[in-house]
């Protein structure tokens, strides 16, 4: 066999924890596809891998509202294996503004970086990018009910999301 394996994994302390803290958005257009290393799912780069004058925005969400999940998808008749990475989060509260800046990453291939829960950055979509899927704007019923906008992004990747080391997390979010 071509791909053998090359190392065991050891049980880990059950001190994982699930979901997202932050989000980073910006459009796939941004990223530098040839200035970006990495090394065994870790980016190497010492410097920024965006267009110069670009940037990650960054979105803070609601504890709870947003997760991120990479399907791993091999066919054994087409001989392939390829990843998709999803994205889902909430933004509460409808209004004007907020659905403008929907209906803009609607219309964009988009690139993001998640912030998870036990400290760690992933780069989403890095090669060809993420779009929108079907997502909605609920009103509510109760008074209780979720109002604002539940947003789904999807892409297809060669390869599982790049851990990004947290050291680059400012020279990403800052325009240069």
């Amino acid at each position: 066999m071509s791909c053998p394996i090359q190392s065991g994994i050891t049980k880990a302390c059950r001190d994982a924890r699930g979901g997202l803290t932050t989000i980073f958005v910006t459009e796939w257009s941004n990223i530098s596809q040839s200035t970006i290393t990495s090394a065994s799912g870790i980016i190497t780069n010492a410097a920024t891998f965006l267009t110069t004058g670009k940037k990650f925005w960054t979105l803070e969400v609601e504890m709870n509202t947003a997760n991120e999940i990479e399907n791993i998808v091999p066919s054994r008749t087409a001989g392939t294996t390829f990843y998709e990475p999803n994205l889902t989060y909430y933004i509460p509260k409808k209004q004007a503004s907020i659905a403008q800046w929907v209906m803009i990453l609607a219309q964009n291939d988009l690139a993001y970086m998640v912030k998870d829960k036990n400290g760690a950055y992933r780069l989403l979509g890095q090669q060809f990018g993420m779009s929108m899927e079907a997502s909605t704007a609920p009103s509510g019923t109760l008074m209780g009910d979720q109002n604002g906008y539940l947003l789904v992004f999807k892409g297809g990747e060669t390869y599982l999301a790049n851990e990004v080391p947290s050291n680059l997390i400012t020279a990403l979010t800052t325009a240069a």
